[in-house]
């Protein structure tokens, strides 16, 4: 049974977060109005507030969020790319939102 109640779409895009006053790269696997789920290259704890910057074609947007949940890929055996963490998003501008509709199919 699916949880959420906003649409989500596949979308590879480049993010610098910072989380607990360390900054760090990742890559979007899926967005949405209200989350999006990041794939990292190290791991952080579920319940923090987060800031994220969102590399989108045209510009980079400023995101709030609290983590809500990660977890750590087993058995992985190429690149970087350690674990995956959710995003609730908390906070963001309307260009965002702006964005979201041109790629919703």
């Amino acid at each position: 049974m699916e949880k959420r109640k906003e649409k989500r779409v596949n979308k590879k895009l480049m993010v610098n977060f910072s989380l607990d006053g360390l900054e760090n790269l990742g890559i979007t696997s899926n967005i949405s109005k209200k989350g999006m789920s990041i794939a990292l290259t190290e791991m952080f704890s579920s319940n923090k507030d987060i800031s994220i910057f969102i590399a989108l074609p045209k510009d980079v947007l400023n995101i709030k969020g609290k983590v809500k949940w990660s977890k750590k890929f087993h058995n992985r055996f190429s690149g970087d790319i350690v674990g995956d963490m959710g995003v609730r998003i908390t906070e963001s501008p309307p260009e965002y939102l702006d964005y979201l509709e041109t790629i919703y199919v």
